[in-house]
């Protein structure tokens, strides 16, 4: 039972580091980047604010809806 626990948390840590090592060698995004992300989701919560008939700014929306699930 100890040993089958201790090879499921090495695997469990394992999968983190590559996790970590993955995260450190993706490219940074340059500014322009970043910006046209921003642009894409913006975009797309007008989008769907609309179709669910949101008439308020979307980053007003996004913010209640983050303080309503903490």
């Amino acid at each position: 039972m100890e040993e089958k626990y201790i090879h499921e948390r090495i695997k469990a840590l394992e999968a983190e580091l590559g996790l970590i090592k993955r995260r450190i060698t993706m490219p940074r995004l340059t500014e322009e980047q970043i910006e046209s992300r921003i642009q894409e989701y913006r975009s797309l919560v007008r989008e769907i604010s609309s179709s669910l008939k949101v008439k308020e700014d979307p980053d007003s929306y996004i913010a209640k809806l983050r303080a309503k699930e903490y």
